[in-house]
């Protein structure tokens, strides 16, 4: 765990951008926050109309983990 504490809170330039969602959800749930970026990205995806359902059930699980203060949004 305290591997995946630094490892999250490295500068932007060293972290890789996720690229799918999936990636993007397991960062999230690895670092145990959600970024402005993330965020972003996650506003964006809702706004396409061609989501699937497997991807607004991952959306939902994100929503649901903040709700319930397993994950944290930061500023």
């Amino acid at each position: 765990m305290i591997l995946t504490n630094r490892v999250c809170h490295l500068p932007s330039v060293f972290q890789p951008s996720p690229t799918t969602l999936e990636d993007l959800f397991g960062k999230i749930l690895l670092c145990g926050f959600i970024s402005h970026s993330d965020r972003h990205k996650l506003k964006v995806l809702l706004l396409e109309e061609s989501l699937s359902d497997e991807h607004h059930a991952i959306i939902n699980r994100l929503l649901y983990g903040v709700r319930r203060g397993f994950l944290r949004i930061t500023m």
